[in-house]
C-alpha cells in the first residue's frame, strides 16, 4: 500500500468518525491536492480553498524591523519588572486554540501499544512457514476445520496455559493471510478473514465463506438463566470502597490497577438538550493533548486525570468537543469530581436509523462446560429479540471465543453479520474445552473483540457482552493488556458489559468490574439458588455484591432473567437516540 493510499484510508476513517474536513486536510497538508477530491466525493460537499489552513513554511524567513523588535523587547522587560514590583502577574497570551499541532484523533490508543505481540509473532511465523511451502500468504485463509484439502503444518511448542498441548493438535491449512496494522481504521486488514497461526491459535471464520462444521447438537438449551446487575459508576463511593478493600487485602500482583479516583464525567448534548452520540471529546493540559474519547449514546464519556503523574495535580483542563463541522471549547475543573460537566454542541444529528453493533465475547474453556449450552441458548434468545426490534434498528452480531495458550485454539473470531441464522450457526460451533489452570487468555480475546472485527465508525452503538468465569493471565509474555484495552474501548465509544459466570474468584470479579466501570458498562453476574452453580436463583455469595433485593426493593442488586436484562441494556441505549 502506497503512502497516499494509507493517508487516504486514514482520512476517510476520520471523516466517518465525524472529524471536520478542514482539520483532516490540515493534518495531511502535503497531500491536500490529491486528498481534497477524495473527501469531497465522500462528504458530498465542495471544499473551498479557504476552508483549509496549510501550515506555514518553517524555512521561509519573514523580514522584521529591528527597531520595532528592540522596542518590543524592552517593553516586555519593563512590564515584567512592574509585575514583580507590585507582586502581581500579568499575561498577554491569547487563549490556546485548536490547531493541527494539538489536535488528537478519537481513534483510541495507538495499536502497537495494546495489541498482542504474541498474536503478531504467531502470525508472522505462520506466514514464513507458508512461504517456505510455496503457499502465497496474501490469499484469504480457509479455516482449518472445514478445509477439505490442505498441507500439514509444523506446530510450535506450547507457550504455557492448560489443556492439551499444541503438539497434540492435528492442523491442516491451505493458506494463511497476512495481518497489517492500520492505525486509522483500527482493524486488521485481512480481506474478509482474519488472524490465523500455524497451530490454529488465532482463527477467523468469515460468515460469507466456508463455515466451521457445526457440532451434532443443533438445538440450544434455552432454559432461562437469572442474573444480577451493578452499576459501579452510579454507586461511585461504594465502588471506591470495594476497590480499596480489594487492594488492601490482595495487592496488585494478579491484576492491573488503574487509578480511577478523581473520575470526571462529561456529557455532550445538542441545543435541545438531547445526548450527542459519537462526539469527539478531547482533553488538553493547556496545549498538551492528554486523551480523547467518543461519546456513548448517553452523550457521556469519562476522563481519569489521576491515571498519570503529569495530570494528577492539574486543577483545570481544556476540553474541545467536535462532531462534523461543529466544535466548541470549555474548561473542566477538578472540583466537579463525582459530578457531570455538561457541554452543549450545535450538532445536527439524524437518528432515523440506529446502527447497533453487538459482540459476544465468550470464554470457551473447560470450566464453562456446565453452563455454556444454557448461555448459548440465552444469547440466541437475546439475538432473536434484538432482531424483532423496530425496523429502523440496523443490527450486526459478532462473536469471539477464547481459550488459553496451548489449547486447540486461543481465539476464534466470527466477524459481524446481520443474519441471526448465521450468528446462530457460528455460536453453536463453540464448545467448551481446554483451559487447565485458572486464568485464561481473556486478554487475547478482548484484543480480538476490539481489533479483529469490523466495527462501524459512524454513529453506531457499540456493545460487547463478555462472558467469563476466570480472570486473564497477567503473567504471559508478549500478551495484550486488558487495562489498556478497556481504556481503548472507552476512547472508541465501545461499551463493555461483563457477565460473571459461576466460580469467579475475587481477582476475576475485580477485573470484570474494572472493565465495566471504565467503559461505562454494567457488571452482570449469573445468580443461583443458595449459591449452587447451575441452579437458577437470586444469590451470589461468592461475589462482593451484597444481597439481592427483596419484595420491597430493599437490597444491593436487582435480579431478572439474563435475556431480559441484556435486552433492556440494549434497548436503553437505543432509547437515548429515539427519544429525540
Amino acid at each position: 500500500m502506497t503512502t497516499f493510499e494509507k493517508i487516504r484510508k486514514a482520512a476517510l476513517a476520520r471523516l466517518d468518525a465525524g472529524e471536520p474536513v478542514h482539520i483532516i486536510l490540515q493534518d495531511y497538508a502535503d497531500f491536500e491536492d490529491e486528498l481534497r477530491p477524495v473527501l469531497e466525493k465522500a462528504s458530498g460537499k465542495v471544499i473551498s480553498f479557504n476552508s483549509t489552513t496549510k501550515p506555514k513554511n518553517k524555512n521561509k524567513r519573514q523580514t522584521s524591523n529591528p527597531l520595532l523588535l528592540l522596542v518590543g523587547a524592552l517593553s516586555i522587560i519593563a512590564i515584567g519588572f512592574i509585575a514583580i514590583f507590585f507582586g502581581t502577574s500579568t499575561s498577554f497570551v491569547e487563549p490556546p486554540t485548536v490547531t493541527g499541532q494539538t489536535e488528537t484523533s478519537c481513534i483510541g490508543i495507538p495499536q502497537p501499544q495494546i495489541t498482542s505481540q504474541y498474536a503478531l509473532n504467531q502470525q508472522n511465523q505462520a506466514n514464513n512457514q507458508q512461504s517456505e511451502l510455496g503457499i502465497a500468504v496474501d490469499e484469504p485463509m480457509i479455516d482449518y476445520e472445514s478445509a477439505e484439502e490442505g498441507v500439514p503444518m509444523p506446530v510450535p511448542p506450547a507457550m504455557g496455559g492448560g489443556g492439551d498441548s499444541a503438539e497434540s493438535v492435528a492442523i491442516v491449512a491451505t493458506s494463511v493471510v497476512t495481518m497489517d496494522i492500520d492505525e486509522s481504521s483500527r482493524s486488521f486488514e485481512t480481506d474478509g478473514v482474519d488472524l490465523a497461526d500455524s497451530d490454529g491459535d488465532y482463527e477467523e471464520y468469515a460468515s460469507d465463506d466456508i463455515a466451521p462444521v457445526a457440532p451434532s447438537r443443533n438445538t440450544p438449551n434455552t432454559d432461562p438463566l437469572r442474573a444480577g446487575e451493578i452499576d459501579d459508576n452510579a454507586e461511585w463511593d461504594t465502588y471506591q470502597t470495594y476497590r480499596q478493600n480489594f487492594l488492601d487485602e490482595n495487592g496488585t500482583w494478579q491484576i492491573r490497577d488503574v487509578d480511577t479516583t478523581g473520575r470526571q464525567i462529561i456529557r455532550v448534548v445538542d441545543e435541545a438538550g438531547n445526548p450527542v452520540l459519537n462526539a469527539c471529546v478531547q482533553i488538553f493540559n493547556n496545549d498538551q493533548p492528554i486523551t480523547s474519547a467518543l461519546t456513548y449514546a448517553t452523550g457521556m464519556t469519562l476522563f481519569f486525570p489521576n491515571l498519570n503523574d503529569e495530570t494528577r495535580y492539574v486543577d483545570e483542563f481544556r476540553v474541545v468537543v467536535s462532531k462534523g463541522d461543529a466544535m466548541t471549547e470549555t474548561t473542566l475543573n477538578r472540583e466537579t469530581i463525582g459530578g457531570v460537566t455538561e457541554i452543549e454542541l450545535a450538532s445536527n444529528q439524524s437518528n432515523n436509523t440506529v446502527q447497533l453493533d453487538v459482540v459476544f465475547l465468550l470464554d470457551a474453556t473447560g470450566s464453562m462446560s456446565d453452563e455454556i449450552e444454557q448461555l448459548q441458548g440465552n444469547i440466541l434468545t437475546i439475538s432473536e429479540k434484538i432482531d424483532d426490534l423496530p425496523s429502523n434498528v440496523d443490527v450486526q452480531y459478532g462473536l469471539v471465543a477464547y481459550r488459553d495458550r496451548g489449547d486447540d485454539y486461543v481465539t476464534r473470531t466470527y466477524d459481524f453479520t446481520d443474519s441471526v441464522t448465521i450468528f446462530k450457526d457460528n455460536l453453536l460451533t463453540v464448545q467448551a474445552g481446554g483451559g487447565g489452570d485458572y486464568p485464561e487468555s481473556l486478554n487475547e480475546g478482548f484484543d480480538m473483540a476490539l481489533n479483529n472485527v469490523s466495527w462501524r465508525s459512524g454513529d453506531a452503538i457499540r456493545l460487547v457482552f463478555l462472558v467469563a468465569d476466570a480472570p486473564p493471565h497477567v503473567d504471559y509474555q508478549d500478551d495484550a493488556d486488558y487495562s489498556l484495552l478497556m481504556q481503548d474501548a472507552l476512547a472508541r465509544g465501545i461499551k463493555v458489559h461483563p457477565i460473571a459466570s459461576g466460580g469467579l474468584q475475587p481477582e476475576g470479579e475485580y477485573i470484570l468490574r474494572q472493565i465495566a466501570q471504565v467503559t461505562m458498562g454494567r457488571f452482570l453476574f449469573l445468580t443461583y439458588d443458595d449459591g449452587n452453580v447451575g441452579v437458577a436463583g437470586d444469590e451470589r455469595p461468592d461475589l462482593a455484591v451484597g444481597d439481592p433485593e427483596d419484595e420491597q426493593g430493599v437490597g444491593d442488586y436487582s435480579v431478572s432473567q439474563l435475556d431480559e436484562l441484556v435486552l433492556r441494556l440494549i434497548t436503553d441505549e437505543i432509547a437515548f437516540l429515539q427519544s429525540q
